[in-house]
């Protein structure tokens, strides 16, 4: 999978790989694109884990202290800083599972506790899925299509 794909500028890219995640970066674009996520879909999550990898290096934390602790304090400080996007929290725990797969963390990122808005995002996802049988490229493509 070629990093060109997804950021054409060598300054993003640099900015897309920097910090303690940048190794596992294009091991999470390929575990996106074997979950049928659309390119823009992949640019927005791997965009709010490079933010999450730049800010883990800023505090001095590694890839091994990602846990949900440490993932709700950057999704908080993302909302104070007014670029909390809908869809960070969960690209965030995302990465954390995949972390937690590869062995690099001990213990799980995703909370058991949701906010309203997430808790609704996936209530949602999950009708678009099994009631309306929509694949993941059609829901986060340009259009709705039933398969």
């Amino acid at each position: 999978m070629s990093r060109a794909i997804f950021f054409a500028f060598a300054g993003t890219r640099r900015r897309m790989y920097a910090g303690p995640l940048g190794p596992y970066i294009d091991q999470i674009i390929g575990q996106f694109q074997g979950q049928d996520y659309a390119r823009h879909s992949i640019r927005c999550k791997i965009r709010v884990i490079a933010d999450f990898s730049r800010w883990l290096d800023k505090r001095h934390l590694g890839a091994g202290s990602v846990d949900a602790e440490v993932v709700q304090r950057f999704v908080a400080h993302r909302k104070r800083t007014a670029r909390s996007m809908l869809g960070d929290a969960a690209a965030l725990r995302q990465m954390a599972d995949l972390l937690r797969l590869e062995h690099v963390t001990e213990t799980a990122a995703r909370s058991s506790v949701l906010s309203e808005r997430e808790r609704v995002e996936e209530d949602f996802c999950r009708h678009l899925l099994q009631d309306l049988g929509l694949t993941l490229e059609e829901r986060f493509g340009d259009g709705f299509r039933t398969v």
